[in-house]
């Protein structure tokens, strides 16, 4: 029994696959810093080229609450999330070919389950919109008032220093 030709097959195996998840885990980080560039400046252009009009309505602390929300939820968890779904994407198709070439019957059940879930996942997103703006919403006046408070504060000091007697 050839024991070394069989623990060098494994170990190559295990070192190539190692190396295959390197290179592809080095690739998404890279492709996540693009995508992540690319938005970020997509969301400054469509902030900065707006109308003038829409910059005077709309609060600036609104402004400021909704785009950082919008960049920590791109920055943070997405990529991670875009990963581990593409990852338990790939699991499912594999296992749901492998129940349908073993017993063709289970094909309906799988595309009901699947129809479903793609519903409620359109009806998260849906309801997940208002929510984000209602936190933005309430999030807005306390960085509003913060903002008031910090040119007030320019504005006291500047008075306070010249009415100091300075003989």
């Amino acid at each position: 029994m050839p024991v070394y030709k069989y623990l060098g097959t494994y170990g190559g195996l295990l070192a190539l696959g190692s190396v295959i998840y390197s290179i592809a885990y080095a690739t998404f980080v890279f492709g996540a810093l693009r995508a992540s560039r690319s938005i970020h400046n997509k969301l400054v252009d469509s902030i900065l080229g707006t109308t003038l009009r829409w910059l005077d309505t709309v609060p600036t602390s609104r402004v400021i609450a909704r785009a950082t929300t919008d960049l920590r939820s791109i920055d943070g968890p997405l990529s991670g999330l875009f990963s581990d779904l593409v990852e338990l994407g790939v699991s499912i198709i594999c296992k749901f070919v492998a129940v349908i070439y073993m017993s063709p019957i289970f094909v309906f059940p799988g595309i009901a389950v699947t129809s479903i879930g793609w519903w409620l996942g359109q009806l998260y997103i849906a309801s997940q919109l208002s929510v984000k703006r209602e936190m933005s919403n309430t999030r807005a006046p306390v960085l509003g008032h913060f903002n008031a408070s910090i040119s007030g504060l320019s504005t006291s000091l500047f008075s306070f220093f010249l009415g100091v007697d300075r003989h």
